[in-house]
């Protein structure tokens, strides 16, 4: 494809070109003793793609490929892409009638597979088999020892929304089922990684989850491919070798699945393990620190209360805490999601929650204007909200703004409506459980000191917002059991310490405060005698 059109398309194996052509000399991917520049890698998927075509194989059809995390993995993936092929990854473990039925499920015209592996495809299928790489006669032997200059290939007559691979499910519930993934389905979806996850260039990635499955091959290394970072490729979740790797090669950040992260805890080269997360899958991280004895810090849940004082500028405190709330679409640790209001201006404070919940745009974000809010994170995420609405709704709570159901104009998707719930009390389960949605509870008090009683009423203890005079919000605010306690709206700056009390949480983040938790105190004694 020429380069001038390989800028703007939204094809798969352009990903690569692009960072090639701004970088052409930076690492692209170490793999074992060998290191891939942009440019040679670039090349090296130009040059597989053309040993691909030599095969005589018609447009989009389908390439598996069997064999563990490697290089050559990658460029195969790559190059079917730039032939116009359409990759099918196989887990290495499946073998026998599993693996036959991948094959020819699939409709697979060629296997690329490890030296290894290629008697169990042997087994099961005539289809044709080509050594993937560790052979004289394998695919990326021919790539890297080829003479001359990279060949000019043709252009594929597959468009953005052509396929680019099948890409399959595990088969737990019934047998696996082949997703169409299309060019421009992947290409988007990196650059939504790219942007959720700010990955960047300076990164220096470790990979050591499966290329065969979506999240090694799609959430990790094909969006660190684009913002062209150095990737460090492990053929396996060794515990040894990664934590060797991430010392030699200065590894900034790493994705492992559950399974890889409870032997890395339990590991007795590790000294301390600092997690981010749910309460319940802090607990765990404790649990296994615990035979190591091994120092934890921990950044958790939280039920954050929300003080609106009678001296308060109502509609500023109460509309800029409902914004608040609302950010993330709730999706925040220390989102103010229990308000106390005084008794004496209750209804008004529901009044003007209910207001501002209903002002707030429920957009997708392709279209998302600045101050609207989007969809929950995935469908898991949107049945558990739905499901503390309709908690509340039977526990007896009035829906004031919001409810069950998607927002109007969707039929589809997590989208949740801005949601304000009143005649609240600190024992419902929308009072005591962190929802992470868009869902404000609003809670009556008589007085400061009840006030102070119902905030400090949760397991929680991340954060506490407090609404009011500057004199009587720092009385109320020293009382409050929260890491984080924001006095009028006030947020803090990037040297605040960031923790919670209570099951929200160990340590510090931020600040002197978060270097100490990773430093032990030395005593030397007689050092100056």
């Amino acid at each position: 494809m020429p380069e001038m059109s390989a800028i703007h398309s939204s094809r798969v194996d352009d990903v690569l070109r692009r960072s090639a052509a701004r970088s052409p000399h930076s690492t692209a991917l170490t793999f074992e003793p060998r290191s891939w520049t942009y440019r040679e890698l670039d090349d090296a998927v130009t040059r597989a793609a053309a040993e691909l075509l030599a095969f005589d194989l018609d447009s989009q059809a389908r390439v598996a490929t069997y064999g563990s995390n490697s290089d050559a993995y990658v460029i195969a993936f790559l190059a079917c892409s730039r032939a116009g092929l359409v990759h099918v990854p196989i887990n290495n473990a499946l073998t026998g009638d599993e693996l036959n039925y991948l094959l020819t499920d699939s409709g697979a015209s060629l296997v690329l597979a490890d030296p290894g592996l290629a008697p169990q495809v042997a087994q099961v299928s005539d289809v044709p088999i080509v050594a993937l790489r560790d052979a004289d006669d394998s695919l990326l032997s021919r790539v890297r020892t080829a003479d001359g200059p990279v060949p000019a290939i043709p252009e594929p007559d597959v468009d953005e929304s052509g396929l680019v691979q099948l890409l399959y499910t595990s088969g737990t519930t019934s047998a696996p089922k082949g997703a169409m993934m299309s060019h421009r389905a992947l290409v988007h979806e990196y650059f939504s990684t790219i942007v959720a996850l700010d990955l960047t260039g300076n990164d220096a990635p470790l990979h050591v989850m499966p290329l065969y499955h979506s999240a090694g091959m799609h959430v990790w290394m094909m969006p660190y491919l684009a913002v062209g970072a150095a990737n460090h490729l492990l053929p396996s979740a060794d515990i040894a070798t990664i934590l060797e790797r991430i010392e030699t090669a200065r590894a900034g950040s790493i994705f492992l699945a559950p399974t890889v992260w409870v032997p890395l805890s339990q590991h007795p080269d590790v000294d301390m393990m600092s997690f981010t997360g749910s309460t319940r899958a802090g607990t765990a991280v404790m649990k296994n620190a615990a035979d190591g004895i091994k120092r934890v810090a921990l950044e958790l849940g939280g039920k954050s209360p929300n003080i609106i004082l009678d001296d308060a500028d109502l509609q500023k405190a109460v509309s800029r805490s409902m914004m608040h709330m609302a950010m993330n679409t709730g999706q925040s640790c220390n989102a103010p999601s229990r308000m106390l209001a005084p008794k004496s201006k209750y209804d008004e404070v529901v009044a003007i929650a209910a207001a501002t919940a209903n002002a707030i745009k429920v957009q997708a974000p392709s279209t998302g204007e600045q101050g609207s809010i989007g969809p929950l994170a995935n469908a898991n995420q949107f049945q558990k909200v739905q499901g503390l609405i309709q908690k509340g709704i039977d526990e007896g709570a009035k829906v004031a703004a919001g409810g069950v159901g998607r927002p109007d104009g969707f039929n589809r998707g997590y989208y949740v409506k801005p949601t304000v719930f009143a005649d609240v009390n600190n024992s419902m389960t929308i009072a005591r459980e962190e929802i992470f949605g868009p869902v404000l509870v609003v809670i009556p008090y008589e007085n400061e000191d009840e006030a102070i009683k119902i905030a400090n009423d949760t397991p929680y203890g991340l954060a506490a917002y407090v609404q009011g005079s500057q004199e009587k919000a720092r009385k109320v605010a020293k009382k409050l059991r929260a890491g984080n306690v924001h006095i009028n709206g006030a947020q803090g700056g990037m040297g605040t310490p960031f923790g919670g009390y209570k099951q929200s949480g160990l340590g510090r983040e931020g600040g002197h405060f978060g270097l100490e938790e990773f430093t032990e105190v030395k005593a030397a004694i007689g050092w100056g005698e």
